[in-house]
């Protein structure tokens, strides 16, 4: 099985209904939270190709007779023409020379562009009810992306724009063993299936539905989670399948759907694994993959904005097609504001967004800082083997799930710009980039850097910007401290403990009373070294970083007999 790009940290089945009456009876419930793997940051090794495959495209004007006489004598086999963007994709017998086949097809005359076959991977106040404390990736906090703000600015949440999601298709209708996701009750317009090949792009993953949550989740809804751009219609494509791969020509050729469907904003959060390296001969990036760029370069000529994950090596080179100069490219960060380690950087990187980390709880919610959503409870191998080798359709039971990776970062953005265009449907992609990227809050050197690209999201300062045109100065963040300070050997309060906060340019000084309780509130959000210290006790000093709201508790030793 092809090695998937995003994290599934599964968090739910359904809450148990207390039913009450036969009004409560009838209240849809938020699915609950339970949790899972964590086995999608491992990198994948590649480029990948699709084992003796080429993609040709030719020439205008060509005659098909003449297309077909080159295929036959170079032993090739249509498994797919392309209609929109002209790629042929092209299978031989095992054994076959493929290097040598495919200097024939470049020399060629007849021939635009060739190419291996590579293969795409998967890169994861509203009153919902999981909007607190669980989707800190939206809130005006230093690791947020100020959607609050964002909401609090406009009435229109991104009504009227198309965005195209092209991934592992979405959670979307009733069809065969399929259902809608709950909470995800949008307008769907052109949906395509380019994997299976039929206008049923229906999620068999659950990448592409979790996706579409970060996105456009139905809001103020009092159910589950909330998404970004509510009000946008959602154009579901299907390029991924159920293992999370898929090839390149279907790729773009979704693309070249998207713009011609009246998309406004694509959503890739899926790239080729170890490709962005700008080529030797041209210094062009992403020419390995035949149709790519000319898909990418279409997309902008016809004024659509491209988003994309940079991919989840952890490396300094971002991958394709976030790595094309016309696209958006999105990196990751943690709960604190910092990139994680998995976030791919480079020179092409543009800007980065919660992606969530998986092995830290910063915010004290006994999860894992993922990036929650609506989308399956299993995995996809496990739902795949219980339906075809005992009928039993796990496609139907949806739960609230943390993902991680450039996955969930990427979709804050393309929401982002959904908010923005729906105040100003003018913005050429030049121009949402100019606002987004103006509008960042710095992290990581002065300036663009390769870790942070310009800097992490702040919704509420790009929209604000699309809809004035002037950008507000960054809000100042700020935090809270609490604690109890007890005695290590019977567990009661300590009062009158001396509680010392510091971050290195600012120190802050509190005593806890009878109840051995303390906090700090309005502190700058950064590092601290937070001390506790009483009578007869030994000291203690624990690090923390703080934002919102922190909890740090110290449990002193008596100090022993004749110690100071």
């Amino acid at each position: 099985m092809h090695h998937i790009f995003f994290l599934p940290v599964l968090l739910s089945c359904f809450l148990a209904l207390n039913a009450f009456d036969s009004v409560l009876a009838q209240i849809p419930q938020s699915p609950r939270i339970v949790a899972g793997a964590n086995d999608h940051l491992t990198p994948a090794g590649g480029p990948h190709r699709e084992a003796g495959q080429l993609v040709v495209k030719f020439r205008p004007g060509v005659p098909a007779n003449v297309i077909e006489g080159l295929h036959a004598s170079l032993g090739a086999r249509v498994l797919k023409v392309q209609p929109l963007s002209g790629l042929h994709r092209l299978g031989f017998p095992d054994g076959a020379d493929l290097a040598q086949i495919l200097t024939v097809y470049r020399n060629s005359p007849l021939v635009e562009e060739a190419g291996y076959n590579y293969v795409a991977r998967a890169f994861g106040v509203p009153n919902d009810t999981y909007y607190q404390p669980y989707q800190w990736n939206f809130y005006n906090t230093a690791g947020g992306i100020w959607a609050e703000e964002a909401w609090d600015t406009i009435a229109n949440k991104g009504q009227g724009i198309i965005v195209a999601v092209i991934d592992t298709g979405v959670a979307y209708e009733a069809s065969g063993p399929f259902v809608q996701a709950p909470d995800l009750n949008k307008n769907f317009v052109s949906p395509k299936d380019f994997y299976n090949n039929d206008d049923h792009p229906n999620d068999d993953n659950g990448h592409g539905t979790h996706v579409t949550g970060t996105i456009a989740q139905d809001t103020n809804n009092n159910l589950a989670t909330a998404g970004i751009a509510y009000q946008a219609s959602i154009m579901p494509l299907k390029v991924l399948g159920w293992d999370g791969s898929g090839s390149s020509d279907d790729l773009n050729e979704a693309i070249y759907h998207a713009v011609g469907n009246g998309a406004r904003v694509i959503n890739l959060s899926l790239g080729f694994p170890n490709t962005g390296s700008p080529d030797a001969t041209t210094g062009q990036v992403c020419t390995e993959i035949p149709g790519l760029n000319a898909a990418l370069q279409y997309a902008y000529d016809h004024n659509v904005v491209v988003v994309a994950a940079s991919g989840n090596d952890g490396g300094s080179v971002v991958n394709c097609p976030a790595a094309y100069s016309t696209t958006i490219a999105v990196g990751a960060t943690r709960f604190d504001g910092q990139r994680t380690s998995y976030s791919t950087g480079g020179t092409a990187l543009d800007i980065v967004a919660p992606g969530g980390d998986p092995n830290a709880d910063q915010n004290g919610d006994g999860y894992g800082d993922g990036i929650l959503q609506v989308t399956f409870c299993y995995d996809a191998m496990t739902m795949a083997l219980y339906y075809q080798l005992f009928g039993i359709n796990l496609y139907t039971e949806f739960c609230s799930v943390f993902y991680a990776g450039t996955s969930m970062a990427t979709p804050h953005v393309t929401g982002t710009v959904a908010l923005m265009l729906g105040e100003n449907p003018g913005l050429n992609p030049d121009q949402v980039r100019t606002y987004l990227e103006s509008a960042t809050r710095d992290y990581g050197a002065s300036g663009w850097d390769s870790s942070y690209g310009w800097g992490l999201l702040q919704a509420g300062a790009a929209v604000l910007a699309a809809k004035e045109g002037t950008t507000p100065p960054p809000p100042p963040l700020t935090g809270s401290l609490q604690g109890i300070v007890t005695d290590a050997g019977n567990g009661a309060f300590i009062g009158g403990a001396k509680i010392t906060a510091s971050n290195g340019a600012s120190t802050f000084t509190t005593t806890s009373p009878s109840n051995g309780s303390y906090s700090f509130n309005g502190l700058a959000c950064g590092s601290y070294d937070v001390t506790a210290s009483a009578k007869t006790y030994a000291s203690q000093t624990k690090a923390v970083q703080i934002c919102i709201q922190s909890t740090l508790n110290f449990a002193l030793m008596k100090r022993g007999k004749g110690k100071p």
